[in-house]
């Protein structure tokens, strides 16, 4: 499927004794058609030209674009892929906390992982509240 894209820039003038002044520039971009073969696209942006452009203080162009239909939004696979990395990096923190004795993994019963402070964690832990300051070295102890 094919559609046609209309972009379009308004300007906005004001005359002065000095000459034309710009006010503002408007930009919008929308979808004018959509269509089974890139042909009739192209056709159609003809005829949009022709209709279009030429208009006072009006600027268009029109773009065809192929797009698929039907099919799982691509947002899907790119959401899984940064999950996956948010869950790399907390498998990496955790790892880290436990290599420095500051948390213990458990198994539940549920067979679900389960993490808890070790004492040393907690001395970190009550650091932590004191007025939010603490000395980073501290925490590789």
């Amino acid at each position: 499927m094919f559609v046609v894209m209309c972009t379009y820039k308004e300007l906005e003038t004001n005359i002065s004794d000095f000459g034309v002044k710009i006010v503002s520039m408007e930009n919008s971009s929308y979808p004018m058609g959509f269509y089974d073969s890139e042909d009739e696209a192209i056709d159609w942006c003809s005829e949009l030209n022709k209709v279009l452009n030429g208009q006072d203080k009006i600027t268009t162009h029109f773009d065809v674009y192929e797009v698929a239909c039907n099919i799982k939004p691509p947002f899907f696979e790119e959401y899984a892929k940064v999950r996956a990395e948010e869950a790399d990096r907390n498998d990496e923190s955790l790892k880290s906390l436990m290599d420095k004795g500051h948390i213990d993994q458990l198994i539940g019963e549920d067979g679900e992982f389960y993490y808890k402070l070790t004492d040393k964690g907690k001395e970190i832990a009550k650091k932590l509240r004191k007025f939010g300051e603490i000395d980073p070295e501290s925490l590789d102890n």
